[in-house]
């Protein structure tokens, strides 16, 4: 058999098992553009099981990136992109250059070539970069062919994108703080992996700021956590919150009269106090 008809085999084969790509990767601007997070669940499809991984990744100690699709041709990617830059910190110009270098390199050879191993329905990539301009974060949408695209607000990629777009959208501000932005990228992933299965409530988070990248599930030993007690913390914090959501949602529309109009008056002291 040549090759041919076996790539239109093993094509026709992939699509009768494919699955979603899993992930939701959000990125967000907070302070203003002062600071930037990146935040990603921790579900990845392993065969025909679902597995926890690490999927946000230092490229130097100043940039990060987190990408769905196929996670074997994005730690290919990585491990190319450290091996162009050998040094412990970029630029982002310059390392956006040798991203978009490497990664059209990877599309050519699975996709393009005259023996592709995937089919052009196939996601190698897309995924969020972050990274520092004379120490003001940048965040990027990297994209195939291997394009990357400046984003300039909060934006969001995968399969969960679609629910937390929707939510964040709500709550998102410029002017937020470091804390707020995490726990509305935290909030969205832990509401998208109720109402999506390819998504699971285990965050991970980047955060640049001062021209620093820190990982929050990284130990002081240097370990990758999913279970790490300051995120855990973060998580309790926004389970609380989603529980007493649900039941003023109730209140609201079986309570007293009397009762309501106590909780709307506190509302309105709460913006007045919040304007001043």
């Amino acid at each position: 058999m040549d090759r041919v008809k076996l790539n239109k085999i093993k094509y026709r084969y992939r699509y009768l098992r494919k699955v979603k790509h899993v992930t939701l990767i959000i990125g967000m601007y907070y302070a203003k553009g002062e600071g930037a997070v990146i935040v990603c669940d921790s579900r990845l499809v392993r065969g025909p099981d679902y597995t926890t991984e690490q999927k946000l990744f230092h490229i130097t100690k100043d940039s990060a990136i987190s990408s769905s699709g196929l996670s074997g041709t994005t730690l290919e990617l990585l491990e190319n992109v450290k091996e162009k830059i050998n040094t412990d910190i970029c630029d982002i110009k310059i390392l956006k250059k040798i991203i978009q270098d490497e990664a059209l390199k990877i599309v050519y050879q699975y996709k393009l070539s005259d023996m592709p191993t995937f089919s052009k329905d196939e996601t190698l990539f897309d995924g969020i970069v972050g990274g520092f301009e004379k120490e003001r974060p940048r965040l990027y949408h990297l994209g195939e062919p291997g394009y990357m695209e400046p984003m300039n607000r909060s934006y969001s990629v995968g399969d969960g994108s679609r629910h937390a777009t929707s939510i964040i959208e709500t709550l998102y501000r410029p002017a937020i703080s470091k804390d707020r932005a995490i726990e509305i990228a935290v909030h969205s992933i832990i509401q998208t992996s109720k109402l999506d299965t390819v998504v699971d409530a285990n965050p991970q988070i980047a955060i640049f700021e001062k021209g620093r990248c820190e990982i929050l599930n990284y130990s002081e030993e240097g370990d990758f956590l999913f279970d790490k007690p300051e995120i855990l913390e973060i998580k309790n914090k926004i389970n609380g919150i989603a529980e007493k959501q649900s039941k003023v949602f109730d209140f609201m529309l079986d309570g007293s009269e009397e009762v309501k109009k106590q909780l709307i008056d506190l509302l309105s002291e709460y913006d007045r106090t919040k304007k001043k």
